[in-house]
């Protein structure tokens, strides 16, 4: 899976473009092959870290978008929008 990762160490908050481990990611989560997405407001702030929008590192951002889930204990398959 490739996308944008948060992720926070001693060093601060960082952003990374590219191939992601969803073992890293928190349980419980729903993976999708996102089609179509948007970078809003609160991802900007996100990617700046000049805002505590984060709650819970690492984190994939992205509250909007449309695709297919792959990967969830519902819903396989199903095409889905996030608003």
């Amino acid at each position: 899976m490739h996308g944008w990762l948060l992720t926070k160490d001693d060093e601060g908050q960082k952003s990374h473009f590219g191939a992601i481990d969803d073992k890293g990611l928190p349980d419980g989560e729903i993976t999708l092959s996102v089609e179509y997405s948007t970078i809003n407001y609160k991802d900007g702030l996100a990617f700046s870290g000049k805002s505590p929008v984060v709650r819970q590192f690492p984190m994939v951002p992205g509250i909007d978008g449309v695709g297919t889930v792959i990967n969830s204990t519902l819903l396989i398959s199903q095409k889905v929008a996030m608003l």
